[in-house]
C-alpha cells in the first residue's frame, strides 16, 4: 500500500488502512470478474484472482484486495450452524414425569389400544417381525379437532416406549432457501436412527405435506417426496416411529395416508374417564361431584 502526499509517496503496511473483510458466496466465476452474492445482493468483483475458487464457495473478500481466501467449499447461509445445534431445537428432553402414561389419557379406549399396538410391534417386536418377514408399522397419523389430545398422546407414547422424542412443527421447518427444509428432515431422521428408540412427531403435518396436486411452487412436492423417501429408508433398523397430527386430514397428501387414527369428539364415557384422570392430580376440596357425566 502506498501513502501519497504532495511531492512524496511512501510504502506503508496494510495495518495503516484497515479494511474490514466481507463474506459472500461465489455465483459465477468468469475470466476477468467474479459475481458474489452477499446479504445486500449480487456484487461484481473485477480482476483476476490467484485464489482457486469455484461457484458455490463461501469466500472472504474486500473491495480493495478482492478475494483473499475460501472459507468453505459450499454456501454458508445466514443462521446456519452445526448440525448438532440444528437438531437441538427438535430434540426434547425425555420426561421424568411418572404420571405420563396411558392412564393419564382418559377415554378413547380404541385409540389407546392402537397406540399400544404401535409400541409393541414397531419398537418392541420389530426384530421378531423382520425375522418372519412381516413389515412393522412405519408411522401413524392422528387426526381430529383441536384440543382432543393428539400431541399429548404422542408424548405419552414416547414416554411409555422409553424413546427419544423429536417435535417438528410444520411452519418452523420450512425455509426460504431451496433445499434447506429437505436437509433438516434428513438430519432429524439421521439423529433419530442413532438413538436406541425414537419417535418423530410432526405437528400440523398438513402445513408441510399438503397434497402435491394443489402445490403451485414445488416446495410441498419436494418435502413430501423427501419425507416418503426417508420413511422408506429407515425400515431396516426398526427403531424409529413417525407420528403426525393434523386437524385437516383432507389436505394431507394421499401418499402419507396409509395408516391413521381418528380422535373424535368427546363422548359421555370418555368425558367421565377424563374427569377421573384429571381429578387424580387435583387437591381434595369440599365440593362433591355428581356421579353422572353428560
Amino acid at each position: 500500500m502506498l501513502l501519497v502526499g504532495k511531492d512524496f509517496y511512501t510504502k506503508v503496511p496494510p495495518s495503516v488502512w484497515p479494511v474490514k473483510p466481507r463474506v459472500g458466496v461465489i455465483r459465477r466465476a468468469l475470466e476477468d470478474c467474479v459475481v458474489i452474492e452477499t446479504s445486500d445482493g449480487l456484487e461484481l468483483l473485477e480482476g483476476e484472482y490467484p485464489v482457486d475458487i469455484a461457484p458455490g464457495n463461501t469466500v472472504e473478500f474486500t473491495d480493495l484486495f478482492g478475494i483473499e481466501r475460501v472459507l468453505w467449499p459450499t454456501a454458508i447461509r445466514p443462521g446456519e450452524s452445526d448440525h448438532d445445534d440444528d437438531i437441538k431445537q427438535y430434540r426434547l428432553t425425555p420426561s421424568a414425569d411418572p404420571s405420563l402414561t396411558f392412564a393419564a389419557f382418559g377415554g378413547y379406549e380404541r385409540v389407546i389400544a392402537r397406540a399400544k399396538e404401535l409400541i409393541e410391534t414397531q419398537l418392541g417386536n420389530s426384530a421378531q417381525m423382520r425375522a418372519i418377514g412381516a413389515k412393522p408399522i412405519k408411522g401413524v397419523i392422528f387426526t381430529g379437532a383441536p384440543g382432543t389430545g393428539k400431541t399429548h398422546l404422542a408424548r405419552i407414547i414416547a414416554n411409555v416406549a422409553d424413546a427419544q422424542f423429536y417435535l417438528v412443527s410444520g411452519p418452523t421447518i420450512v425455509s426460504k432457501y431451496v433445499g434447506d427444509s429437505e436437509e433438516t428432515l434428513r438430519m432429524i431422521f439421521a439423529a433419530a436412527q442413532s438413538d436406541k428408540r425414537a419417535i418423530i412427531f410432526f405437528d400440523e403435518i398438513d402445513s408441510i405435506a399438503s397434497s402435491r396436486e394443489t402445490d403451485t411452487n414445488g416446495v410441498g412436492k419436494r418435502l413430501v417426496a423427501q419425507l416418503l423417501t426417508l420413511m422408506d429408508g429407515f425400515e431396516s433398523k426398526g427403531n424409529v416411529v413417525v407420528v403426525a397430527a393434523t386437524n385437516r386430514i383432507e389436505d394431507v397428501d394421499p401418499a402419507l395416508l396409509r395408516r391413521g387414527v381418528s380422535i373424535g369428539r368427546f363422548r359421555s364415557r370418555c368425558r367421565a374417564s377424563m374427569t377421573v384422570c384429571v381429578s387424580c392430580r387435583c387437591r381434595p376440596h369440599r365440593c362433591r361431584a355428581r356421579a353422572s357425566c353428560r
